[in-house]
């Protein structure tokens, strides 16, 4: 017959290989983790090193943009004419005073409507008794406002 093992040492036995596996797993685990870390910390400075090389080709191009740029309106004299516009202007409106659709005519060129009563028009922006400010047109309305 077999020698019969006492149950106390079959339990110390179990768990101390439990306690190996597991302290085996983590060593694997811990193993990775270190492998991972040392491979981000390669990539994370490959990327800082070619943003610095990027920076630095930048930093030279910057660097002699405003020379060469320079030198290239020197070499290429052109006459550059360049008029005046209003804020109000559209485009192919005139700025000289002697055309009627200028903006500049110090008198701006009348227009009516045969058949319209302009009276009520007048005499809405007439000065009223006791106005303290001038009668205007409101843009987004179209009413006459103080």
């Amino acid at each position: 017959m077999g020698a019969v093992q006492d149950p106390n040492a079959v339990l110390l036995q179990g768990v101390l290989a439990a306690i190996q596996a597991m302290t085996q797993m983590n060593m694997q685990s811990d193993q990775q983790n270190a492998s991972m870390t040392l491979q981000q910390s390669h990539l994370q400075a490959a990327t800082m090193q070619a943003n610095a090389q990027q920076l630095q080709h930048l930093t030279n191009h910057l660097g002699t943009l405003g020379t060469e740029v320079g030198k290239a309106i020197a070499s290429h004299p052109t006459r550059i004419q360049a008029t005046l516009s209003h804020p109000s202007a559209v485009p192919g409106q005139s700025n000289d005073p002697r055309q009627l659709g200028s903006l500049t005519r110090p008198i701006p060129v009348g227009m009516s409507v045969a058949g319209f009563n302009y009276g009520p028009y007048v005499q809405s922006f007439q000065p009223q008794p006791n106005d303290k400010n001038m009668r205007r047109v409101d843009e987004a309305t179209h009413q006459i406002v103080q």
